[in-house]
């Protein structure tokens, strides 16, 4: 069974939350170019049901919408509207295609102007590809009545001339609008945004966040860039290949895995290929990732 990109699913976290995964897409990548410092490269292979029909490994792109108290929250704005040949740029084939997030809110009956607050684990390409809509006049903020959260390290490296250029971060468009828009630090964050924290998470870059949403029941850590697979639930010693900060990044990651073994915590993985939510189960020889099997946090 191949993988497939996951749709738009949705779980309810009790306490009135509604917690889901709004899809804008997918990444297709060889996998031998995403082995993790400490893998081996039969680590993806034995796992065929991460790969898709052609052998690439599969990420899911979207972003996660939180319902909670008459508020709408996003993390993450997917790729927004691309289809890009990933080969000139990782010497192999490959894509990324995004764009169906607006679309899938509007199935919902959710327009941009229903967002409240826009929280951003990073600033990479895929997770902010939404931040602006191009329009007659230009691209405007898509979100703009929206309150928006970054972390200040996040925000200041890109800022930062030197590293304004990089590959994978965001245009100058991006970074333009969002100091155009109401723009808060995380550290900063009001507690009016109800049962979501942060926890910071750097090393991928150097301002990656996580996010926990709590209920009275059960509580789900949204991951961001973290992970990107299953395989690193079940290996969790990787390192991330993609990591700016190696070591940082493998701090973060063990943080998470810790915290991903506490009772009634629920695992959301939106890079994760098929359905982002489940647990993670631990025997005394095996630790994976567990799809949950329904659209309820009945732990």
């Amino acid at each position: 069974m191949t993988a497939q990109p996951a749709a738009t699913h949705s779980l309810r976290l009790g306490d009135g939350i509604v917690v889901t995964f709004v899809a804008d897409g997918s990444i297709h990548v060889p996998h031998g170019i995403f082995l993790h410092q400490g893998g081996s490269p039969e680590l993806l292979t034995d796992h065929p049901e991460h790969l898709d029909a052609d052998g690439l490994l599969l990420m899911s792109l979207g972003a996660i919408l939180v319902e909670v108290s008459g508020t709408r929250v996003l993390i993450d704005l997917g790729a927004g509207p691309v289809n890009i040949d990933l080969e000139p740029l990782v010497g192999a084939p490959g894509s990324m295609i995004g764009g169906s997030l607006i679309r899938e809110l509007n199935k919902m009956d959710i327009d941009v102007e229903d967002i409240d607050a826009v929280l951003l684990s990073h600033l990479h390409s895929d997770h902010v590809g939404w931040l602006t809509t191009d329009t007659a006049s230009g691209p405007e903020l898509t979100f703009g009545r929206a309150e928006h959260f970054v972390a200040k390290a996040e925000h200041q490296f890109w800022e930062d001339p030197a590293n304004a250029g990089r590959a994978a971060g965001p245009s100058s468009v991006q970074r333009a609008a969002l100091n155009e828009a109401r723009l808060t630090y995380l550290e900063d964050r009001p507690s009016r945004l109800p049962a979501i924290t942060t926890m910071f998470t750097p090393g991928h870059t150097p301002g990656h966040c996580s996010f926990v949403i709590a209920s009275s029941a059960a509580r789900a850590i949204v991951l961001g860039d973290c992970m990107h697979c299953p395989v690193e639930i079940s290996h969790p010693h990787l390192a991330g290949q993609s990591d700016m900060d190696i070591e940082l990044g493998k701090a973060s990651r063990a943080r998470l895995h810790r915290e991903l073994d506490r009772p009634n915590t629920i695992c959301i993985a939106p890079h994760f290929p098929d359905y982002v939510f489940g647990r993670v189960v631990t025997t005394c020889s095996t630790r994976q990732f567990v799809r949950l099997d329904h659209d309820v946090a009945d732990l």
